[in-house]
């Protein structure tokens, strides 16, 4: 009689379940699609690739090392699809995840608010001390996250254990996410104190991705720099007229270590036999010239 090989891993619903326990899907954004998005539940699963967004060289990435699970941080989908054909490179990615019979499970915004997540990361990057969230309370764990709902946890703010220039600031960022300094946007109106002194920062306020919006949350926790990433021209002045020095340190750049940070956190939860690869493949759509 002939005996059937099954894969001895876990099922992508269980490795769902995992990562619900890292970012409950609920700490969602309304507007985000943060979820199990494609593939079976069921679907057995050796080996899992971490990613911030999935693309076909992502995809492809994926198939050379046989993983049969993909973990994005940006979602596959953001809103309904209508047509799932080859012309539409959307329906063409999601055709071909289908007939490799790759799951994917996209975690955005519940893992930008998590303990741990890409804000408490990029706070480690900035050696901050005293991490809070934006309403200048501890960070939660993420049930309490869940249970209070408060827009603050999306960010972070913290104290330099000593005051720093704009420069160290950049060097500091530049060396911790792996980007050049030139790519790093600065808007401030001035680069000498009120003395005329150098100007030094001493509180940080953060949000990772696209958060110039929460700039007045920083401002009222006393923060004399904002970090995040996709400025926009008003959002600058703004800044300014807040006092607020405000840093630009990319969409990507900021996020960019979701895939390492994800993959760790899942290699601590899962199984040995469960293989959790983080992807090699660069994302950022910008390149200086």
């Amino acid at each position: 009689m002939m005996v059937r090989n099954e894969k001895k891993g876990m099922t992508a619903g269980e490795i769902a379940d995992k990562i619900c326990e890292i970012a409950p899907e609920a700490l969602q954004e309304t507007w985000d699609n943060s979820g199990f998005l494609a593939g079976s539940r069921k679907h057995p699963v050796t080996k899992v690739l971490t990613c911030l967004d999935l693309d076909f060289s992502v995809l492809k990435e994926a198939e050379r090392l046989g993983c049969e699970m993909i973990v994005t941080h940006h979602p596959l989908l953001f809103s309904g699809i209508k047509k799932l054909t080859d012309e539409d490179p959307a329906g063409r990615l999601i055709r071909q995840l289908v007939q490799h019979d790759i799951a994917v499970y996209s975690c955005h915004t519940p893992f930008d608010k998590t303990k741990g997540g890409n804000n408490d990361v990029l706070a480690g990057v900035l050696k901050l001390s005293n991490v809070r969230n934006l309403a200048g309370e501890k960070v939660g764990s993420p049930e309490d996250m869940v249970m209070r709902k408060a827009e603050a946890d999306i960010g972070r703010c913290g104290e330099f254990r000593r005051p720093i220039s704009v420069e160290e600031l950049v060097e500091r960022l530049s060396e911790g996410l792996g980007i050049r300094p030139e790519s790093i946007r600065i808007a401030t109106g001035d680069r000498e104190g009120a003395d005329g002194s150098e100007l030094r920062f001493h509180k940080a306020g953060l949000c990772t991705g696209a958060g110039a919006d929460l700039l007045p949350m920083a401002q009222k926790l006393g923060c004399d720099v904002f970090v995040t990433g996709d400025v926009k021209y008003h959002e600058a002045q703004e800044a300014a007229a807040y006092g607020i020095c405000l840093i630009d340190a990319g969409h990507y750049g900021t996020e960019k270590l979701f895939g390492k940070t994800m993959q760790s956190m899942l290699t601590s939860m899962l199984p040995a036999r469960v293989e959790v690869l983080a992807s090699g493949v660069d994302l950022d759509p910008f390149q200086l010239g």
